[in-house]
């Protein structure tokens, strides 16, 4: 929906998923251990994140959606698939690469894609199959194209043909950094990226429609930053409404 000059979209971050639960969680060290534990890749949501997206299924149930952009990893796609749940508008979900999280720990590296191709069904995962490699569209967002071509040379090499085990992989050569393999300044330029995505998108289906996003923590916190202001910090399952600068 257009507001003025600006493009107005719902803004969601996703449900607990069971990272943030680990983060607490003295079984896995604190934040540090689940950073880099393999059973936290990709993970779902809780079942306190699956109460917290009831609760804000009921904030949108009066609003009819056309379109839901939403990240294409699994905490995203649960809570977008609950929360937009028999809405009157019918919405039409769209996965988009470059809204996924700051590529940093074990939830931010994507499943086996066809897997989740087929248990989400109803998402339009078109966007990633214009990837040059959508198996990994998550490596795929990474601007240091060294580090990208090494990991998939290595996969290559080493024979890994599971996804899943390619994943956990990628995850072990994480930790082996000193930083993360995506810079600040190159997950700015993706928000903006996708922020040219969504405009564009909403340019060709009409700025009349209602759309929604729904994402992560850090990467709203930067979507929604401005020049005159640092970005919202949103909780798990939170909802408000923002306008994008044309």
């Amino acid at each position: 929906m257009r507001s003025n000059d600006n493009i107005t979209i719902t803004l969601i971050r996703h449900a607990e998923s069971k990272f943030n639960e680990a983060e607490c969680d003295p079984v896995y060290g604190g934040f540090y251990g689940a950073k880099f534990h393999p059973d936290l890749i990709d993970p779902l949501i809780t079942d306190r994140g699956i109460a917290q997206t009831k609760k804000a299924h009921a904030k949108v149930a009066t609003k009819s959606y056309d379109f839901i952009f939403v990240s294409p990893l699994r905490r995203t796609l649960q809570t977008a698939t609950m929360v937009f749940e028999n809405n009157p508008g019918k919405p039409k979900f769209v996965a988009v690469p470059w809204l996924s999280e700051y590529f940093h720990s074990a939830g931010d590296l994507g499943s086996d894609l066809e897997t989740v191709k087929e248990t989400f069904k109803h998402v339009d995962f078109s966007v990633l199959s214009e990837l040059e490699n959508p198996d990994f569209w998550y490596l795929e967002n990474l601007a240091d194209e060294k580090w990208k071509k090494s990991m998939l040379q290595k996969i290559e090499e080493q024979g890994i043909v599971d996804k899943n085990k390619a994943a956990v992989f990628i995850l072990s050569e994480m930790k082996k950094r000193r930083d993360a393999p995506e810079s600040n300044s190159d997950f700015k330029a993706r928000i903006e990226k996708a922020k040219t995505f969504i405009k564009n998108f909403v340019a060709k289906e009409g700025s009349e429609k209602n759309y929604a996003l729904v994402a992560h923590a850090y990467f709203i916190e930067e979507f929604t930053a401005t020049s005159k202001s640092y970005g919202r910090w949103f909780d798990n399952c939170e909802v408000k409404e923002f306008s994008i600068d044309e």
